[in-house]
Formats: structure tokens, C-alpha cells, sequence
């Protein structure tokens, strides 16, 4: 799919895009500045605490840009407003590394995410008007096939960058990207008003959040695809989170799952996923584009039992070629949903219902790896696999039952 064909889509993809490049610069800046620090254990649980608090916020800020009426405006505002946050980084930079100017650093990430997370939730509604729904879902798995390939590089870009020129001077790099992307919005933000003016010309009485949050619910609650689709994804993401420490935990036992080593065998997961993802990023915009969401779902959830036997069995080669053909799914089922969520759920509440739904995925995550955690210290490894075993087994039982058509 052309992105050409759609410019003003092209423009706040790629806008979103170089806001990307800037957060990726700053947090590898930030995690290399933080190891100068001879307070390094609470500069470290700090940078934590400041990458995972604005997630709580995200329900907020959905609602908040919602409400929103000049959402193109917005954007450019809060872009505008990260470019002076690291312009402050970048003189803090200059100084000699200190826990109190690893405070300050940290202050200044969590408001440029706060902002962020705000300004992705002002971008959905947005991206919506401009996208033909027939086409909608193509557009997406090739922007987001870019997206993933723009992230590899940007990690390499930032790996380099960090060892060629200063933390200050990376921070003032780091703030042009965002003044850049403001910058290309501003060039389009006439066309972009006269798209949406409809929505801003049409009065909506505000509601409380707590009624929102309500409605939303209930979006939720009564569409019969929404519901059963979310608590599958949040087991699927569940399962994923817990898969890079069960390989480390096996690796402890024996040496010889690893390749080459442990640390090139967790780059190389790490690199095979993104690699693979972007290869289903593809073949669902090509080859696959026919098939049904619900297929690539079931057949993800089918492989994860040969996964969790092949850990059981602690043979490293099969685990990777599982792992290979679930990134390469999830690539096909990334885009599929995004156009899915996107044609089912009411525009004028997207921000909430995305950061709603995001906030319960994220806190899938967050409660199996505490799970893991707990379940580590009380049992063996080989019952904790087996316990995984199991939950891929209910999975696959809970998606054949609601393969719904989509």
C-alpha cells in the first residue's frame, strides 16, 4: 500500500514518527548518563518508577484529549512543549553527573511521556477521518511495518550517537526532532482543520470523566467482538512478557540452550521478534491480506503449546522457530486490530477507549511477570513451564470458542 496516495495520513504518521527518533535518543542517553552516577542503584530505580508511573495516567489523558476540540493544534502544542523540556535537558547535560541532576532528567521523562501518551491519544481520532475504512487496514500494517524498521535503526542511530557526540549535545538533538515534527504538522494544519472542522463545529455538551470512563465501559461491555478480543490479547501479551525471563531461567540451569551465549541469546530474541514482526507487518498487506483476523489469532495461540513443550524439553533451536512464526503473526495481527478497534469503537471517545484498553494490556503484563516472580521462588522450574503449558492450553480453548467472524 502507497502511502503517497495519502498525504496528510503520511504527515502525522511521519510526524508521530520523529517524536519516536527524539524518545528513543533521550532514554538511551539517559540510561548510559545514569551508569556515570555514583548513586547508580537509586538512579536506576528512579529512570524505573519515572518509564512505567505515566501509564497510570493514560485513562486521564485519553479522556482529557477526547475532549479535545483543536486536536490538530494540540499536537503541535505538546510538541512544542517536549522541545522546550529537552532544551532544559540538554543544558542540565553540560553539568557534571549528579543523583539531584538525575532527578531533574527524570522529571523531565515523565512529563515529555505524560505529553506523549496525550499527544498519541489526540493522533487516533485524527488518523480515523483521514483513512478510508476499505483501505484502513493496509495503510496500517504498512505503516506499521515502517514503524518497526524506523525502530531498529533509531536504536542503532542512538547507540552510535551516544559514544560519538556529548549527553548535551544528544538532548539538543533530541529536541530538534520534536520542533521538526511540530514543524511538518504546522505545514498541514490548515488542510488537516478543514478535514475535522465538522467535529469542532458540532457542540457536545462535556461529559465528567467518571461518566465517560462509564460509557466506555459499556462500549466495551456491549460489543460481542471487543471483549472477547482484549482478554485474548492480554493473554497472548501475558504469555509474551514472561517468555525472555523463562529463557534466562532455563540458560541458569543449563548452558547449553543458549547461543553462543546468554547475552546474544536474549539481543538475538529480541532482534528475531522485531524482525519477525515486520515480515508479518508485510505478508498481511500482501499474501495474507484475505485472511480473517480470528485465523492468525488462533493459529498464534496453537503455537505457543509446541513453545512452552519445546521449553519444557529445553530445546533452544525449536523455542526460536516458535518464537520466529509467532512474531511474524503478531505482525499480521497488530494492523488487523488497530483497523478492527478503530471501525468498532465511537471516534469521539477513541483516546479513552485506547488508553483503556492499552492501561488493561499493559497491566496483563505487569501482573504475569509478578506472577513469574512469585511462582520462582515458591516452585521449581519444570512446574512453572508446565503451568504454562496449561494456560496456552486454556487459551487455545477460549479462542476456538470465540472465533468470531472479523
Amino acid at each position: 500500500m502507497n502511502l503517497k496516495k495519502y498525504k496528510l495520513y503520511t504527515a502525522t504518521f511521519f510526524s508521530n514518527l520523529i517524536s519516536d527518533l527524539g524518545d528513543t535518543l533521550y532514554s538511551l542517553a539517559l540510561m548510559n548518563y545514569i551508569l556515570l552516577v555514583p548513586e547508580k542503584q537509586a538512579a536506576i530505580a528512579l529512570v524505573s518508577i519515572s518509564e512505567s508511573l505515566p501509564i497510570v495516567f493514560s485513562v486521564f489523558l485519553g479522556y482529557w484529549a477526547d475532549r479535545t476540540q483543536q486536536k490538530v493544534l494540540a499536537i503541535i502544542s505538546s510538541q512544542l512543549f517536549r522541545f522546550l523540556l529537552y532544551l532544559g535537558a540538554g543544558f542540565l547535560l553540560q553539568f557534571n553527573p549528579a543523583l539531584i541532576l538525575v532527578i531533574s532528567l527524570v522529571a523531565i521523562n515523565f512529563f515529555s511521556d505524560l505529553a506523549g501518551k496525550y499527544e498519541n491519544s489526540l493522533f487516533l481520532p485524527v488518523q480515523v477521518q483521514l483513512l478510508p475504512e476499505a483501505d484502513r487496514e493496509q495503510i496500517l500494517a504498512t505503516s506499521q511495518g515502517v514503524a518497526s524498521s524506523a525502530t531498529i535503526l533509531f536504536q542503532a542511530m542512538g547507540a552510535i550517537l551516544v559514544t560519538w557526540i556529548s549527553f548535551s549535545q544528544l538532548a539538543f538533538l533530541n529536541a530538534g526532532t520534536f520542533l521538526l515534527a511540530a514543524g511538518i504538522l504546522f505545514l498541514f494544519k490548515t488542510q488537516l482543520d478543514k478535514i475535522l472542522s465538522y467535529q469542532d463545529s458540532t457542540p457536545r455538551k462535556p461529559q465528567p470523566f467518571f461518566a465517560m470512563f462509564k460509557h466506555a465501559l459499556k462500549d466495551v461491555r456491549e460489543s460481542p467482538q471487543v471483549l472477547p478480543l482484549i482478554t485474548i490479547l492480554s493473554s497472548i501479551n501475558a504469555l509474551f512478557s514472561i517468555l525472555i525471563p523463562l529463557i534466562l531461567a532455563i540458560m541458569a540451569i543449563n548452558e547449553s540452550f543458549s547461543i553462543i551465549n546468554p547475552a546474544s541469546t536474549v539481543a538475538g530474541i529480541s532482534i528475531l521478534i522485531s524482525l519477525s514482526s515486520i515480515l508479518g507487518n508485510i505478508l498481511v498487506s500482501t499474501a495474507l491480506k484475505t485472511w480473517k483476523l480470528s485465523r492468525f489469532i488462533f493459529l498464534t495461540a496453537i503455537l505457543s503449546l509446541p513453545l512452552f513443550g519445546f521449553l519444557i524439553l529445553q530445546q533452544a533451536w525449536p523455542v526460536f522457530v516458535c518464537i520466529t512464526f509467532m512474531g511474524i503473526l503478531m505482525g499480521c495481527v497488530d494492523p488487523k486490530i488497530s483497523a478492527f478497534l478503530l471501525s468498532h469503537l465511537p471516534t469521539e471517545r477513541l483516546g479513552l477507549l485506547n488508553a483503556s484498553i492499552g492501561t488493561f494490556l499493559q497491566g496483563s503484563i505487569l501482573l504475569a511477570q509478578l506472577c513469574f516472580s512469585t511462582l520462582l521462588v515458591l516452585l521449581s522450574l519444570n512446574w512453572i513451564l508446565l503451568i504454562g503449558f496449561i494456560c496456552s492450553l486454556t487459551l487455545v480453548v477460549f479462542v476456538g470458542k470465540h472465533r468470531y467472524d472479523m
